[in-house]
């Protein structure tokens, strides 16, 4: 809420928040048995596709946004939703995948130093990032209306300490349409609007290979049924009927991917 109320100040158009009349704190009220909610003003709308959001709309909403909400002194990721653990824990999923009679543990053991590096990679690269503040998180065409007044943001409950680099490579990425050409466009207008980019060129896209890593590691641990008790066992993403076959294909596949998306992020890193 205080990202969005800095977004507002700031110009970025959002939906118009309502006060409730008993706030349980900032403008979120507790509904008996359905928990703590918000409300916005109704915007008259149609949603958009990522070709159909301009250049400049992009370049100029995300570099203002990443000036709203610094973290000066950094911050510590949760690990886990980045699918980073230490060798001890992969040692043990192995040795749990063995007794079970996981096919994949012997691929996970073969993979093991691999797996770890690209571990050590994502690790390394938020450790030494400069550019770590508070922001939306889910910046993509899923998020954007179209309205009389022009394209409103919305959805910012998922708003979260990240870098800014990582958000511009996940965002370049959903509003890419899959096109070099655009994402350079994309990356060249965040630049023309103030947004300064730090990471090395190969890692703009270290978001989407922390997602392809805790995928991974989310499916170890379901499997293994190593989740605490607040975790869901059958989120709604993952399909309980091919989780081995695709932790098969997360272990063998991830250095290839993670070499692809860094070749992508330099070629369209070029000015």
């Amino acid at each position: 809420m205080e990202l969005e109320r800095r977004a507002r100040q700031a110009g970025i158009a959002t939906a118009v928040p309502v006060m409730p009349l008993d706030p349980v704190f900032g403008w979120a009220a507790r509904v008996e048995g359905l928990g703590v909610w918000r409300a916005h003003e109704w915007l008259e709308h149609t949603t958009v596709d990522a070709g159909e959001v301009g250049i400049s709309w992009f370049g100029e909403t995300l570099a203002r946004l990443h000036t709203l909400y610094p973290l000066e002194s950094g911050f510590v990721p949760e690990w886990r939703w980045l699918g980073v653990y230490p060798r001890e824990r992969w040692e043990y999923w192995i040795d749990a995948a063995a007794d079970k009679g996981k096919k994949w543990a012997a691929i996970a053991k073969s993979e093991l130093d691999r797996t770890l590096a690209v571990t050590q990679y994502v690790r390394q690269v938020h450790q030494t990032a400069t550019d770590n503040i508070v922001s939306h998180l889910d910046f993509g065409p899923w998020n954007v209306l179209d309205t009389a007044h022009g394209l409103v943001l919305i959805d910012w409950d998922g708003a979260g300490s990240t870098t800014a680099s990582a958000e511009l490579g996940r965002a370049v990425s959903a509003f890419g349409c899959g096109d070099p050409g655009r994402m350079r466009e994309l990356i060249n207008a965040y630049r023309e609007s103030g947004g300064t980019i730090t990471c090395r060129p190969e890692d703009l896209f270290i978001w989407q290979i922390t997602q392809r890593l805790s995928g991974l590691t989310e499916r170890i641990r379901i499997a293994l049924h190593d989740i605490p008790p607040e975790d869901d066992p059958e989120p709604a993403w993952m399909n309980p009927e091919t989780i081995d076959a695709d932790v098969v294909d997360g272990l063998t596949g991830l250095p290839a991917q993670v070499d692809e998306l860094s070749e992508l992020a330099a070629r369209v890193m070029r000015t």
